[in-house]
């Protein structure tokens, strides 16, 4: 995983990297000592759909599924 904060606009980047070719995983993230974001989107790249990054809304704090061989970008603003 990397992330970085933009603390001038109160924004959290974090890329998480699945490079299983045969596994997807799921997992949560513990944020400490950050503000408490109220939106988070979701962009993503894998095999499901090689043509295009796809981006989704997701429900925050919870389980974030990576599938096998993905790139997963989440952006948590205020």
């Amino acid at each position: 995983a990397y992330a970085a904060f933009d603390e001038q606009a109160k924004r959290l980047q974090v890329m998480l990297i699945n490079t299983s070719l045969d596994h997807d995983f799921a997992t949560q993230l513990d944020l400490k000592n950050l503000p408490t974001f109220n939106t988070v989107t979701q962009y993503r790249y894998s095999d499901a759909q090689p043509e295009a990054i796809v981006t989704n809304p997701i429900e925050w704090p919870g389980l974030i599924d990576l599938p096998a061989y993905s790139i997963t970008l989440l952006i948590l603003e205020n």
